[in-house]
């Protein structure tokens, strides 16, 4: 876990000032994101334009979803296994997302399988 000086670092610049934020306890409190157990979750990016409804894309989220209906675990707990946002997991499985190496990581982690066999369902 990042301390509040860690994040310090993720902060985007405006006009050369840093926005402003909240300290509580030893997390701190950025205005777009959320606090689930002492674990910051930072609101993830907009669509990927560029990538949005790629067949891979595609792939990757229905294979992510059909294993986490057959587990039963619904989307929101999926996210927060893998430490995502639930809008952000909602635009992976409908392939709008394109996923960074280590989100697919912990999505097959939050999954209970690893990366391969994740890619295998995807048949990527």
């Amino acid at each position: 876990m990042l301390t509040h000086q860690g994040y310090r670092q993720l902060l985007p610049l405006r006009r050369g000032k840093r926005r402003r934020t909240k300290v509580f306890g030893h997390v701190e409190y950025l205005p777009w994101s959320n606090i689930t157990q002492d674990r910051t979750i930072v609101s993830m990016p907009m669509v990927s334009r560029k990538y949005a409804l790629d067949p891979a894309l595609v792939a990757l989220g229905n294979a992510i979803r059909s294993l986490r209906l057959q587990r039963g675990i619904s989307q929101e707990d999926l996210a927060h296994r893998s430490g995502l946002d639930r809008s952000y997991m909602s635009g992976i499985e409908r392939g709008v997302q394109n996923p960074g190496v280590m989100n697919v990581i912990h999505i097959a982690a939050g999954l209970g399988i690893s990366m391969e066999e994740l890619m295998a369902t995807a048949k990527l």
